[in-house]
């Protein structure tokens, strides 16, 4: 729930990571952890809840949650 990832002012809470541009969202898992880019399933836009794939370039603002096998 993406209500979840903010407070009532909008602000992302509280795990941001800053990324340079042009960063994918695979890329960016790695960055999370080892263990997390290499179990990897996809991640998810957590306003639209919208599947995204390992290639998908981060954005300004992105909520992303990561899917990855356990």
């Amino acid at each position: 729930d993406s209500n979840k990832l903010c407070d009532k002012e909008g602000n992302v809470l509280p795990d941001v990571f800053l990324v340079p541009k042009g960063t994918t969202l695979k890329e960016f898992a790695f960055k999370i952890h080892t263990e997390i880019g290499e179990k990897f399933i996809c991640g998810i836009d957590a306003r639209t809840k919208k599947r995204l794939s390992a290639d998908y370039v981060l954005k300004d603002r992105d909520v992303i949650e990561i899917a990855f096998r356990k």
